[in-house]
């Protein structure tokens, strides 16, 4: 295994790996910041985490704009949840009761990563509401949808190949009959597979408001 990296580790640490498997050498310029080559002795590819140069530009827009990948999924009919697009000026004239959303909803940024500032399962017009003027100290655009209920994957596609697949599973502990809940998600958070942020395969059990309600 090559270095670990220390940030948006998971996708990137796979490529990683993969070459290694492959018999490419790879080339750590800045783990802190997910900078490294893969290469042979004919080619060598610079990342910059899971961007590389083969990306096209347009791919990238497309990536980081929410909307824009709604956009071209709804024309290769690909379904996705219902959903309006608010910005700081048109956000005033907003009525939940004029839409065609319906409650529960999800609110999240439209530019953002890794579930930042992604509020889910929103059932009233004071969440809403609350959630909306949040995202917005985040991003000046934000998108509303529709909550639905399924399983969530994540896919890592190299070329025509599916290298890697991890299906999302909430948070949960198990009673052991003696510790309360607090104490089971403080002894869960201690498990090696924990980490803040990304570094690992599962993140840090935060007792929020969300998680007490």
């Amino acid at each position: 295994m090559v270095e670990l990296m220390k940030k948006w580790s998971i996708s990137s640490q796979i490529i990683c790996d993969t070459a290694n498997e492959m018999w490419y050498d790879v080339e750590m310029l800045n783990a802190n910041k997910n900078l490294f080559l893969i290469k042979d002795r004919n080619k060598e590819v610079l990342f910059k985490s899971t961007d590389c140069c083969i990306n096209s530009s347009l791919s990238l827009k497309l990536c980081d704009d929410k909307e824009l990948t709604y956009n071209v999924l709804e024309k290769n009919w690909i379904r996705i949840a219902q959903s309006i697009y608010l910005n700081k000026n048109n956000v005033s004239s907003f009525d939940i009761k004029n839409s065609k959303l319906n409650f529960p909803l999800v609110v999240k940024p439209l530019d953002l990563w890794h579930w930042d500032w992604v509020y889910t399962e929103i059932k009233d017009k004071e969440e809403l509401k609350t959630a909306i003027e949040n995202c917005f100290k985040f991003s000046d655009n934000i998108i509303l949808q529709e909550h639905i209920y399924w399983e969530e994957h994540r896919i890592l596609v190299i070329w025509d190949d599916v290298i890697f697949g991890a299906r999302r599973i909430n948070a949960y502990v198990v009673a052991d009959g003696e510790s309360n809940i607090k104490e089971l998600i403080e002894k869960e958070n201690t498990n090696p597979l924990r980490w803040d942020g990304y570094d690992k395969p599962m993140s840090l059990i935060d007792i929020d408001k969300k998680l007490i309600e």
